[in-house]
């Protein structure tokens, strides 16, 4: 991701915020550019939100 960056490009939020998340030790898959599939990545690690 930083190569894309270096090179004026950029990335979608959801994958540049799961390539945080993993460089800080989570285990999330690599690659996802869809939002709902970052959003099903995130729910699976974190487990559903639930309205209280």
């Amino acid at each position: 991701m930083e190569e894309l960056r270096r090179v004026g490009l950029d990335v979608p939020q959801g994958t540049a915020l799961l390539y945080e998340l993993t460089r800080e030790g989570l285990a999330l898959p690599a690659g996802l550019t869809d939002v709902s599939d970052c959003a099903a990545a995130l729910l699976s690690l974190f487990g559903e939100v639930r309205d209280e």
